[in-house]
């Protein structure tokens, strides 16, 4: 049994993987197609996408101006040329515009950069497969500013504790085995 046609385009618009297929003319990038998944992940048009170059439909973010949103994804797409072997763009920040403004989404991503083959070796098309981790980028971050609040509490506490005017001490176990010893318990034992 083969597939038509019309078959493999289904599979290509109906796959769960977001996918844009891109033409290799640097440093354009034509968006040639793309599937739905795509349009649903960046919130766009096959009309706004189809014949553009990727970097006019999706431009630099005004909101991140240290992003190095479009050079990343360039020299990925230019590796994966270059080598004809997919290229991995690992947890990127790069914005979207939101439709009918001027603003953008605050978006991270992960991409592969698939470059499809010519009879003659030479790459016809590249596969930009992106997917969405912001939520996991957004987890990473509150994890991180957690334990920085945590280190930062240790800190105060420390400073508090061996600033007492009153003698302190914390004794581990059941010998009792001094743990952390303020300042004034110290001089009141003269060490």
């Amino acid at each position: 049994m083969s597939i038509s046609e019309t078959g493999y385009q289904e599979i290509f618009n109906h796959s769960p993987i977001a996918k844009l297929i891109l033409l290799p003319d640097l440093p354009n990038y034509t968006v040639v197609d793309v599937n739905l998944a795509y349009l649903s992940a960046t919130g766009t048009t096959r009309e706004a996408l189809i014949g553009q170059s990727v970097f006019s439909v999706f431009p630099k973010s005004p909101t991140d101006q240290d992003a190095k949103n479009i050079s990343r994804s360039m020299h990925s797409f230019e590796t994966a040329v270059n080598t004809k072997q997919p290229h991995i763009l690992e947890n990127y920040r790069y914005d979207i515009p939101v439709n009918g403004s001027s603003d953008f989404l605050e978006k991270y991503w992960t991409a592969v950069n698939t470059p499809l083959l010519d009879e003659m070796g030479q790459v016809k098309l590249l596969i930009h497969s992106p997917t969405d981790v912001t939520e996991n980028e957004m987890l990473r971050r509150r994890e991180q500013d957690g334990i920085e609040a945590l280190k930062n509490q240790r800190k105060q506490l420390y400073a508090i504790f061996m600033q007492a005017p009153v003698g302190i001490a914390i004794f581990k176990g059941p010998n009792h085995v001094v743990e952390l010893l303020n300042n004034s318990l110290a001089e009141i034992y003269g060490r």
